[in-house]
């Protein structure tokens, strides 16, 4: 019998998006907005005052909107998916939505709201290609749609050029400058490595999501130089002797911010000596939320809502307060640490929380590892919790028997040089495995090898060249492990080399490719989810069959040679299943499909569905730990320690 828990909350992450001032309300105090982002909960928004008064705005069907402008004192334009804007009356807190005909695509920071034309302009990327849109706001009417305006994926910022245009900054593969005219939508383009005559390569927004503009109307790009919008070209000027992203130059004085892990560091620079002075270290600052006010001091709200004021001139802190933000927000992991209690993660907190399971009472834990991002990998090995995180696929180790401390406890123990996003995991009981993707941009992975027992981390970089592996899972020998690749870079941020997937085995000792097979075509990831007896596993193909997008399955032999795969070597998923769970029974594997999660037996020439897990379709996501079945819905956990062992 399943036993059902609320999900505790946690607080809700600020990230990715801008901290804007909405200029001074009724009272005359400076007002700053930014949005978290929470899919389940919806996004919440904090409207906080120069002097630290907030109010808190709940949007529950949207999950968050990384850009945000304001068409007047009480009226904001907000978006977080291309296909669609959203106008918010900040007086009566009214909604409304608007299609701008462009398909679905996140978009991040960097959209431009002109109040003048009563236009607004950004740009995303739906793969394959990189989409640009204009919106008229005063006439509640969607403009162009534009695609292709640039190969680059990704908004940073915008700046205007003093001529009734803007620049908005794209990034990925290069540094694009777009150029947009509102009165007539056109959009022309610049590269950077045009403007220096070499190539470059630019696959982050950590420099560029906010610019300085200076009395000339020259605008400075940190690595590049000073940009002149009119004549659009480079001028001279003062260089920076440090990387920050400087977001405000007022009388001859930049301020700037940089990330070092979880900790935000903000400097003054004065352009005429050159001289660059820290001021500051910000706990979970981020640089997108780190602004400067009118009345020239910093204003700051941190990755998880905290609000500072420091003095722009030394540094010193005059005001901070946390602005309460829990929330049920997506989990991603979640771990048994023993029989009472269950650890989990949710997204892009970089947060972890234990949940009392005879209590029903759960706890915020705090941070699990540095940075920004969430724990996307987790095991449980001997008393110690594993936890691998993106954005840099550190690897910690949490003892649940001390108090959660991080950076003391959990602690970094394994970190690769080259990867970002943990996607693939396995373990034999005491060495842990998992594969990362390379850093957006950027095609293959590196595989970590871990060894909990001597403390000892072996890597191995882009083991298949042009490659990512999705998947992995250990023979029944123990001695190689079985993967499946994607072709892919990190969510399509790059083209892919290949036009093909792999099934591969590695030795589990060096990590050293022992053979491989293309996995058939028209696959656009591939995996094995696990054994079916000793001498075969389950495998999975991702793609598009026959003129069809669909989930298909194959046996694959544990043992090689392996033979050349067609699609008539496959099936798809019974019952339109998307997501395959491996039990840790051999041949039994949970899988869920558009009503739910159930489990089925691919032992025979046929699959069998013995049971129902859970029959709620709202039901997202399913872990399997020692026998026990704990299924994931939006407010709630259901642990079951039975169902598995009635047909193991």
């Amino acid at each position: 019998m399943a036993r059902r828990f609320a999900l505790p909350p946690a607080q809700d992450p600020f990230v990715n998006t801008p901290l804007i001032s909405l200029g001074p309300g009724a009272d005359g105090a400076e007002r700053f907005w930014i949005t978290s982002w929470n899919s389940v909960s919806g996004t919440q928004a904090i409207m906080i005052t120069e002097d630290g008064r907030s109010e808190q705005h709940r949007f529950p069907d949207h999950p968050g909107f990384y850009s945000a402008g304001p068409e007047d004192a009480d009226t904001l334009w907000l978006c977080g998916d291309l296909a669609k804007i959203i106008r918010y009356d900040l007086r009566t807190r009214a909604v409304e939505q608007f299609d701008t005909g462009a398909p679905y695509a996140l978009m991040f920071g960097g959209m431009v709201v002109d109040p003048v034309s009563g236009k607004l302009f950004g740009l995303a990327f739906p793969p394959p290609d990189p989409t640009a849109i204009s919106f008229d706001f005063r006439n509640r009417t969607p403009g162009s749609v534009t695609p292709n305006p640039c190969a680059e994926h990704y908004s940073a910022s915008h700046f205007a050029n003093g001529d009734g245009t803007f620049t908005l900054l794209a990034f990925n593969p290069d540094l694009a400058l777009l150029r947009w005219d509102p009165a007539t939508d056109r959009v022309s383009r610049t590269l950077v490595s045009e403007l220096l005559g070499r190539p470059v390569r630019w696959t982050d927004r950590s420099t560029i999501s906010a610019t300085i503009t200076d009395d000339t109307g020259h605008v400075y790009l940190p690595e590049v130089g000073w940009y002149d919008p009119l004549g659009q070209r480079l001028a001279d000027g003062p260089e920076a002797s440090a990387r920050m992203n400087w977001f405000a130059l007022r009388d001859g004085t930049a301020w700037g911010a940089a990330m070092a892990g979880e900790m935000l560091t903000v400097a003054r620079w004065d352009l005429a000596s050159g001289k660059i002075t820290e001021l500051c270290r910000i706990p979970d600052g981020t640089i997108q939320g780190t602004r400067l006010t009118e009345s020239g001091r910093i204003v700051a709200v941190t990755m998880f809502g905290t609000f500072y004021l420091i003095d722009a001139e030394d540094g010193s802190l005059l005001h901070a307060r946390h602005v309460p933000s829990d929330s049920i927000g997506h989990v991603d992991c979640l771990r048994r640490i023993d029989q009472d209690r269950l650890l989990g993660t949710t997204f892009i907190t970089q947060r972890f929380w234990s949940l009392d399971l005879r209590t029903g009472e759960g706890e915020d834990l705090g941070r699990a590892a540095p940075g920004g991002g969430e724990v996307l990998q987790t095991w449980k090995i001997d008393n110690r919790v594993y936890l691998a995180a993106y954005t840099g696929a550190e690897l910690v180790e949490y003892d649940p028997g001390r108090a959660a401390r991080f950076p003391e406890n959990p602690r970094i123990v394994a970190k690769p040089a080259t990867g970002m996003r943990p996607v693939a995991a396995a373990d034999d009981g005491r060495v842990i495995f998992y594969s990362s993707n390379h850093h957006y941009g950027e095609l293959g992975c590196v595989i970590t090898r871990y060894d909990t027992g001597t403390g000892l981390a072996r890597y191995a970089d882009d083991p298949l060249p042009g490659q990512a592996i999705r998947s992995l899972v250990l023979d029944s020998a123990g001695t190689a492990l079985l993967a499946g690749t994607t072709m892919d870079a990190d969510c399509e941020s790059a083209p892919p080399s290949d036009d093909h997937c792999l099934f591969t085995r590695i030795d589990a000792e060096s990590l050293a490719v022992i053979m491989t097979t293309k996995a058939p075509a028209g696959t656009r990831i591939a995996r094995v989810r696990g054994a079916i007896d000793q001498d075969r596993f389950l495998a999975t193909l991702t793609g598009t069959f026959d003129g069809r997008s669909e989930k298909r399955w194959l046996v694959l032999p544990a043992a090689g040679p392996w033979p050349e795969l067609t699609l008539a070597d496959t099936r798809p998923l019974p019952e339109a299943a998307t997501v395959v769970v491996p039990t840790g029974t051999a041949g039994l594997f949970v899988l869920r499909t558009p009503s739910g999660f159930a489990l089925w037996d691919f032992r025979g020439d046929n699959p069998v569905r013995l049971a129902d897990v859970c029959d709620d379709p709202k039901a997202y996501a399913c872990e399997i730990q020692d026998g026990s079945l704990h299924v994931l819905l939006p407010d709630a956990v259901l642990v079951d320690d039975e169902l598995l062992s009635r047909f193991s």
